[in-house]
């Protein structure tokens, strides 16, 4: 998830002060104005924070999503990251989309 829906505060807003040069940030959301928001705010000042959209179909944000949650492959080989964080996902997501 890259942003937040009301853009006030996005949840990687703190990391800019925590991550250094050789940690890096790396969203995506299916919500395209969120990610727009993060590469014109963020990535194009941090170059270690990138942002991407991707075409899953939700409900609210993107209804004519070419992906069905239950088929979303995240776009990272396994074992990309040291962590990963959520906010506010599975609270939107049917249990089959869970457990893809």
């Amino acid at each position: 998830m890259a942003g937040s829906n009301n853009h006030a505060t996005p949840p990687q807003i703190p990391l800019l002060n925590y991550l250094d040069s050789k940690g890096r940030y790396e969203g995506f959301d299916a919500e395209r104005i969120t990610i727009e928001w993060c590469n014109k705010r963020i990535a194009s000042r941090h170059s270690n924070f990138r942002f991407q959209f991707v075409d899953v179909r939700t409900r609210h944000y993107n209804p004519k999503g070419r992906y069905k949650p239950s088929e979303f492959r995240f776009p990272y080989p396994d074992n990309t990251f040291d962590f990963f964080f959520l906010a506010s996902v599975f609270t939107h997501m049917l249990p089959e989309d869970v457990e893809n």
